[in-house]
Order: structure tokens, then sequence, then C-alpha cells
């Protein structure tokens, strides 16, 4: 896979270089179009200097303006065709998962899952996943940083297949995950801007997310971000969730990803309900 990777991206790089090319020769034979220009109007001779001015003007609106309005919409549509029109897509669940088997004699604290699937015709590669806890304070924001895990269920990898690997292959385009309070999350709630029960729970290390939720409400808000790189054109994007907050959690797991059948010609709606099945199970 990696093997394939470095082709593409050379692909890539061998035509940014053609497209570079074409607008340096583009800007070339304006120039030596100007030089036969000078000479057959015999602009060299500043008898005339008004005529001169005039034919410098004429020349410059009808020959170079054009060529770098080419070279300019060129790179453009290089650069949309690249990065802005890339055949990557993820989608979010509506939810988060809060699993009552998240809690073990390692974790002494509940985790909640989340989903995301790609629904792209491309695959994404080199993924990294970042959540933000984002508490409100007046005029600035408070952001802690969970750790991310395994749901157990589903090895995560930095390979995100999309729709025609998924369905060529039967390799699921879908990922979940689970996330706990980090230790550097907790460190910053034991110091004295957040409350004085926070703090303790922080402290004595029996902190749930649910404290956070029940301490701050519905101004808690939680985001998720999902960078990954096109497989073949190699462009980084960045695709980011709603904000997640108390009324977006819900007892239970989410069903298997194998049972998961995204509609493709149905609204980001329902594509988004697909992944967002939770099995309620469980009593939190």
């Amino acid at each position: 896979m990696r093997k394939n990777t470095d082709g593409f991206r050379y692909i890539h790089m061998v035509s940014f270089s053609l497209l570079n090319s074409s607008i340096l020769s583009c800007i070339i034979y304006s120039t030596k179009n100007f030089s036969d220009f000078i000479r057959k109007k015999k602009l060299y001779n500043m008898s005339n200097l008004q005529s001169t001015i005039y034919n410098l003007i004429q020349y410059f609106f009808q020959n170079i303006i054009p060529s770098i309005v080419v070279s300019l919409l060129a790179s453009w549509i290089f650069w949309s065709c690249s990065f802005k029109l890339s055949l990557t897509k993820v989608i979010f669940s509506k939810y988060l998962a809060k699993p009552d088997d998240t809690l073990t004699d390692n974790r002494k604290s509940y985790g909640y899952r989340f989903r995301f699937a790609n629904i792209g015709r491309r695959d994404l590669i080199e993924l990294t996943v970042t959540i933000k806890f984002i508490i409100p304070d007046g005029t600035r924001d408070h952001i802690l940083v969970p750790e991310i895990s395994n749901s157990g269920k589903q090895a995560f990898m930095t390979f995100l297949p999309g729709r025609r690997t998924h369905k060529k292959y039967g390799r699921s385009n879908v990922r979940t995950m689970t996330f706990y309070p980090s230790e550097s999350m907790i460190h910053e709630l034991s110091k004295k801007k957040y409350s004085q029960k926070i703090r303790k729970l922080a402290k004595k290390g029996t902190l749930q997310f649910k404290d956070l939720f029940d301490e701050y409400g519905e101004k808690l808000t939680i985001r998720i971000y999902v960078y990954g790189n096109d497989k073949v054109t190699g462009a980084r994007r960045m695709f980011e969730s709603h904000a997640y907050t108390m009324y977006d959690i819900k007892e239970g797991d989410f069903i298997g990803a194998k049972k998961i059948r995204i509609p493709h010609w149905r609204s980001m709606e329902t594509k988004q309900s697909s992944i967002s099945q939770i099995n309620r199970k469980y009593n939190v």
C-alpha cells in the first residue's frame, strides 16, 4: 500500500511540475513576442513618445494580461482538482455512545465511543484523530484533550477505505473508537480556575465525563477532528464533526460495523443515521 501511495504522489508531483513548466513557457513566449513587437513597431525609436507608450499599453493588455489570467486560471483549476474536489468525504455519527464495558480494572472512568465513515470514492491514508472538550469561560474557551483508544471490536488503522474499495474488496469504511479522560486532562481540571467539585474529583482520580456535563451542562461541547490524505493526490484534509452536547450522548453501544449499510443515493441525514444506530441493551 505504501508503494502505491508513493507512486501516486510521484504522479502528482510530476503533474505539478508540468503545470509550472507550461506557465513558465507561456511567460517566455509572451516575452519573446514582446521583443518581436518592439522591433516591428520600432519602439526603440523614442522620437514619438506618446505613440510608443500607447503601443506598449496596448500590447500589455492584449498579450501580457491574458497570459497571466490563463496561467492563474490553470493553477486554480489544478489546485481545485487536488484539494477542493478531492473525492473523500468523512461523516460522523449523530451521537456518542456510552457502553458499560469501557469501565475496567485499568480504566476507572467510563469512556465514550464515536463512529465515523468515509463515504467518498477514494481512500484516506495516514489518519490522525483529535478530540476536544470545549468549556466556554467568558471571553475565552478552555480546551481539554482526552485519550483515544480502540473500541476493542475493530482495530483502528491509518487506512480508511473509500466507497469503491469497500464495495470491491469488502473492507469496512467505518471506524469506531473510544476516548477516556487523559492524564493531561485530569491535571488541567485540578487547577483553581475550575470549580471545587471538579478539582476534588480530578485530584482523587475518580472524575467521569458525566461530572463535567453535570457541572457545565449544555455549554460543554465535544468536537472530533479527523485528518487524512487523499490516497491519489496526497492532499491532506481535515474533517470536523458537529458539536456534541450532553443531549447527544446515548447509553448503550453502536451496532456492529458489519451490519451497517450506508445508502449512497440518500440524504446526508440518512447516511449519518445509518452509522449512528445504538443497541441499548446496556443500562449504565
